[in-house]
């Protein structure tokens, strides 16, 4: 609103003078302030001006104990230090309000105690008042009958013999472009007796106080001077009792000529003067509007007379006491004038009522709701979002978009309660939602896997937006809830298709011909004019090879036995490998809930965990092998259709155990401790996971780690010289086990998300709580130990080990010759 437009000034309220609720449709009146969770942003002429909200003592105006109750405040002081608030200009501050007005940006303070979002995000602005309290402004025009005069000095507003009549001005651009409630003239006279009535003693004056010099004020708006004296009587030029103070003067101004927004500035005044000045006139010297006998205006006129009356007396009465002479008229001499107002403005949002706007702010841009009464804030319905800028595309048009995800990332949560996706396109300011007509495919399954999305963009889609930034086109993906149950996203390619090998029946292949390898695929075998280039960026899937008289004597063999019916464990994990050649690796528990919960007895359950094969995947974690949602579902809608109704099945991915290695290292000398002590935390992540690293190494359910083993296997690396502080930890997910675990008794496993903060850190892997192991033992039958991805090596440097406490241990493992013993000759 133009009303936050000043050069100099002091305080600024930003007050919704009615909230709406969303769901009732009535005038709120239970909201508290809010003020200081807010931050406030001005836009200045050539910068960002950020200005903190003032505390509770500095308020002013004080809201009444209504406004407290039943409205919104934010009030923020803006010192004279900063940049004056300019109205917005494109060029300079380039973000694209569609204004010309000055901005004022508000935002949640995220550092707050209290973070109100959730509290303010059902409120919808019914109307807005912004006001501004400007104090101090000097940067003034002052003109008298005679010429300009220099504000920044003292001057005489009335001339050098001021007489009734006698006239300032004083102009300001400011006061004429708002909706001005007050106006405030603060005058430091120079020199000024603390009283008149003392000074003119000497003069025939009867009832003379320092109010009685009065003045009238006018402003010029319209060619056409509005009377500004209130109806009480003229203004005082002095300040009662004490004249040496500052006068302050207040002004109604509630004036009925509309606002001058285009005026910049002001210069002299004169007859073509239209607007921007007010004017102070010199009314005389008068006593409840009587005028004062003896004084037509400050003595000027009455004081020769009167010094000569004096004179004349003294040298004709010599003999009598001499009459003292009268005080020269004081001529009114300004030292310095300060200007001020009060404005203030309403309008309501989404209408043309009032010449304000309100802009919601987004992560990316801002862009001006259309509805009447939209909310204070933006709206985020869903909990999670992401985003796609597509350069060089010209809708209407369809377009693929080949979406690689890191399968196996969902989180446990996710797997039970995977979401969906939502997605929409950006057209000006709105997101189109695509309806299921516009979503053309999804191969991905809402982000389950990898694949390809088509959708059909509509005509509306435009580049030239606030929301975003501006020369792309914009897609939106959206998770109402359960963002975690979504993989994470890897990598996006346009113009995808799907293409399906086709390979002679005469003409078997082995499975390395069959799965192709990326950039296999580099051309078309019949040219295409249209089709610029072809590329494979990943491995192909999915698919058969011709079945070996081996394979197809050994599926022959098994479907006699099981009869195409899983009853005991081995069915179960025969008939998985048999139909999803994507997984490595099966275990069959029977009689076994889900292994989301703790391993309790239920019969009639079956949990099988499988293993997904690593071969020709990309974007997953080679120490964490999983299997995305939609192969685990496919894998148990199978196996349903293979056993009775009353088995319950839950096909799973591993648990997953990490061991954390904890050690002091010392390297022989000529060995990089940089480069060594990456090459130490490789070496133990592949001894601990050699699948990760070596084809044909087995993945192991269960099984026992000692902490010797991984001890002798450091100290047996040729880099290393000594091994000190050896710990091994025991890191499990603490949503798979219970704080009855008799595991933290024994083991005194660590967790690694566990809640605990110190300061702003959070312990995890990197500060672990609890005491190292001897020996760690899978928790679960669907457990496998596995290392962590980053070890903790401290790499000594000769003579830094220092021993930690009052006592060494000592005995095998924890005495080094080199540190604990010195061989030598005796002394």
């Amino acid at each position: 609103a133009s009303e936050v437009n000043f050069s100099q000034g002091q305080i600024i309220v930003l007050e919704t003078t009615q909230l709406i609720n969303r769901d009732t449709g009535q005038v709120n009146t239970e909201l508290r302030t809010v003020t200081y969770n807010l931050n406030n942003v001005f836009l200045g002429e050539s910068f960002i001006n950020t200005v903190t909200p003032i505390t509770e003592s500095q308020k002013f105006p004080p809201p009444d104990s209504i406004s407290y109750t039943k409205k919104l405040f934010a009030l923020v002081d803006i010192p004279p230090s900063y940049s004056p608030v300019a109205p917005y200009q494109e060029d300079i501050h380039q973000e694209h309000f569609n204004t010309a007005h000055p901005v004022m940006k508000l935002t949640l303070n995220r550092d707050a105690s209290f973070y109100p979002y959730k509290e303010l995000s059902y409120l919808q602005l019914g109307k807005v008042s912004v006001k501004a309290t400007v104090r101090d402004i000097t940067d003034v025009t002052v003109q008298n009958n005679q010429s300009l005069l220099d504000a920044g000095g003292p001057f005489t507003p009335f001339g050098a013999v001021p007489a009734v009549g006698s006239t300032f001005y004083l102009g300001h651009p400011e006061i004429f472009k708002k909706n001005i409630q007050n106006i405030f003239v603060d005058i430091d006279w120079q020199d000024a007796p603390a009283s008149f009535n003392d000074y003119y003693g000497g003069y025939d004056v009867s009832a003379l106080n320092n109010e009685s010099f009065k003045m009238s004020a006018a402003a010029l708006a319209g060619r056409t001077w509005h009377e500004l004296t209130p109806a009480s009587g003229f203004l005082g030029l002095f300040e009662n009792p004490d004249a040496t103070e500052t006068n302050a003067i207040q002004l109604s101004a509630n004036l009925g000529f509309p606002k001058m927004e285009s005026l910049e500035a002001v210069g002299k005044f004169d007859n073509s003067t239209a607007t921007g000045f007010l004017r102070f006139r010199f009314e005389g010297v008068l006593n409840g509007g009587v005028p004062v006998d003896g004084l037509s205006a400050f003595g000027h006129k009455e004081y020769p007379k009167l010094y000569a009356s004096v004179a004349i007396f003294n040298a004709t009465h010599p003999d009598d006491t001499p009459l003292a002479f009268p005080n020269e008229p004081y001529t009114p001499t300004i030292d310095s004038i300060r200007l001020g107002y009060d404005a203030q403005a309403e309008f309501i949002p989404g209408t043309t009522t009032g010449s304000g706007k309100v802009f919601h702010l987004e992560p990316f841009g801002q862009y001006e709701p259309g509805d009447a009464a939209p909310f204070i804030f933006p709206e985020f319905s869903s909990e999670g979002y992401f985003f796609i800028g597509l350069k060089d595309f010209s809708p209407p048009r369809n377009l693929s978009i080949l979406l690689q995800v890191a399968e196996g990332t969902q989180s446990q949560q996710g797997l039970s309660a995977a979401p969906e996706v939502s997605w929409s396109y950006l057209a000006g300011s709105q997101w189109i939602a695509l309806n299921k007509l516009a979503l053309l495919s999804d191969s991905t399954e809402h982000l389950k896997t990898t694949g390809i999305i088509e959708f059909s963009i509509g005509r509306n889609a435009s580049m030239a937006h606030t929301r975003m930034p501006e020369g792309l086109h914009w897609l939106r993906g959206q998770v109402v809830q359960n963002t975690g149950g979504v993989n994470r996203l890897v990598r996006l390619l346009t113009q995808a298709v799907t293409a399906e090998a086709v390979l002679p029946v005469e003409e078997p292949g082995g499975e390395a011909e069959l799965a192709l390898a990326p950039d296999t695929i580099k051309k078309l075998v019949q040219k295409d004019a249209a089709v610029k280039g072809v590329s494979q960026p990943f491995a192909s899937f999915g698919g058969r090879d011709i079945e070996a008289d081996d394979s197809y004597y050994q599926r022959i063999s098994e479907r006699l036995r099981h009869k195409n019916r899983a009853i005991g464990l081995y069915d179960y994990e025969r008939a998985a490998l048999e139909a999803f050649p994507s997984i490595y690796k099966v275990k069959c528990l029977q009689n076994t809930l889900s292994t989301a919960a703790p391993f309790d007895i239920a019969p009639g359950r079956v949990t099988l965990v499988v293993i997904s094969n690593l071969r020709n995947k990309y974007a997953v974690n080679p120490l964490e092998p999983k299997a995305s949602s939609i192969e685990l579902s496919r894998i148990k809608a199978h196996l349903e259709a293979l056993v009775s109704g009353f088995v319950g099945i839950e096909v799973e991915n591993p648990i997953y155990e990490k061991l954390l290695v904890e050690a002091d290292v010392g390297f022989m000398p000529g060995y990089d401790p940089g480069f060594y002590g990456n090459q130490l935390n490789e070496d133990i992540k592949r001894f601990l996971s050699p699948w990760a690293y070596e084809e044909g190494q087995d993945i192991i359910f269960g099984g026992k780690v000692f902490r010797s083993d991984i001890l002798a296997f450091i100290e047996k690396r040729e880099y290393v010289d000594f091994v000190n502080n050896f710990k091994l930890y025991h890191i499990l997910d603490s949503s798979r086990i219970t704080d009855s675990d008799s595991l933290f008794e024994d083991e005194y496993t660590a967790l690694a998300d566990s809640a605990f903060i110190i300061g702003n850190a959070a312990i995890s892997s990197t500060f672990v709580v609890g005491r190292p192991s001897e020996v760690v033992v899978a928790s679960t039958p669907a457990s496998i130990l596995i290392s962590a991805p980053s070890h903790r090596i401290r790499v000594l440097n000769t003579g830094e080990y220092e021993c930690e406490g009052g006592f060494e241990q000592t005995g095998i493992g924890f005495m080094f010759v080199g540190i604990n013993f010195e061989v030598g000759p005796d002394t």
